[in-house]
């Protein structure tokens, strides 16, 4: 595994950051999406009232956000596949086709496809920006309990669990009995592969999304960072170091209450005495492109830390920034020149 220096990322990232365009450092666009919240849902609160008179309501930005977006998903959703193929020789047309059915079942079956395309498309009609991040998932793993098992066949078992592609592991064994013939029995709990890996899509909340300054598009963004809350038990499931992890402060909701009441969501912060594997963490994966090994050229490396850019979980080069944004122009922010 290749060996990374922290200390330089971590203070890169935080630097990065400092300088950068998102989360709640733009105070205008911010602003303008608070009000663009309150206004969907008929609230203006800007609009000044005289004592004991009816504050402004108006529905006027909902009508128009919701009049638009059946229109707006049907361009993309309307024909029957959600790309094509095309084949370049008369023996390709087939393939084509089948790759075609393919990716169509990743994007509609396996993504709930046209759910991910409503909820970006509306997070740019009402504030700006509408964001999509993608990834790879590993197999899926299923539990299974085997019965009866004898010691020659627990001892394949084991060795054949040692093996990466055989897609199972041993989790747990107990004695369960004991054959005249066989000998001691035991019962066996394996982690069996179910299926092979996929491709996963989704939209994410734009107020999460920050980007250098210059950056024009994603795919060559200098710098691109997007936060989440997640639980212990989520990143110790996830693999990363224990210890770490426990170095993680709790996630408390101090900034962005404004565009959160707007949104009807409450921030849960955890209190110190929730338990310990349920305790929540704010996350940060920061997409830096750099000359790290001065080679002439600069390559994209995900660097994941804690909220504060204090504790560096993990880094890994990596082959693209995973996100592609759709934007409504707008005086306040670079996303609007943002491009998938």
């Amino acid at each position: 595994m290749e060996e990374f220096d922290k200390e330089f990322f971590r203070r890169l990232c935080a630097d990065e950051r400092q300088s950068s365009v998102g989360y709640e450092q733009d105070e205008e666009l911010y602003a303008q999406r608070e009000q663009a919240l309150n206004y969907y849902k008929g609230e203006m609160p800007d609009v000044k009232a005289l004592p004991n008179r009816s504050k402004a309501t108006s529905s006027d930005v909902s009508d128009a956000v919701e009049t638009v977006l059946p229109d707006l998903i049907e361009i993309f959703t309307a024909s029957d596949d959600v790309a094509t193929f095309s084949p370049v020789n008369a023996e390709d047309e087939d393939a084509a086709s089948q790759e075609s059915d393919y990716l169509n079942h990743v994007v509609y079956e396996q993504n709930a496809g046209w759910f991910q395309l409503y909820t970006a498309f509306k997070d740019a009609l009402l504030i700006k920006t509408g964001v999509w991040k993608w990834w790879w998932d590993d197999y899926e793993y299923e539990e299974q309990t085997l019965e009866g098992v004898n010691m020659l066949r627990l001892q394949e078992l084991m060795q054949q669990a040692e093996n990466p592609a055989s897609g199972f592991e041993v989790i747990d064994v107990e004695q369960s009995g004991n054959d005249p013939l066989l000998g001691p029995l035991v019962s066996v709990t394996i982690s069996k592969r179910s299926g092979g890996g996929k491709a996963c899509f989704e939209a994410v909340d734009p107020v999460d999304l920050m980007v250098g300054r210059d950056t024009v598009r994603l795919n060559k963004a200098t710098y691109v960072a997007h936060r989440s809350r997640q639980r212990v038990q989520d990143l110790l499931e996830q693999g990363y170091d224990a210890e770490l992890i426990a170095k993680l402060p709790s996630y408390e909701n101090d900034d962005g209450e404004e565009l959160e009441r707007a949104r009807d969501t409450a921030g849960e912060t955890q209190d110190e005495d929730s338990p310990n594997l349920l305790r929540q963490v704010e996350v940060v994966e920061h997409y830096v492109r750099v000359d790290y090994d001065e080679d002439g050229k600069p390559e994209h490396y995900k660097v994941l830390t804690d909220g504060n850019e204090s504790v560096v979980l993990d880094i890994e080069r990596v082959d693209a920034v995973p996100f592609a944004a759709i934007a409504v122009p707008g005086r306040a922010s670079v996303f609007r020149a943002l491009a998938c």
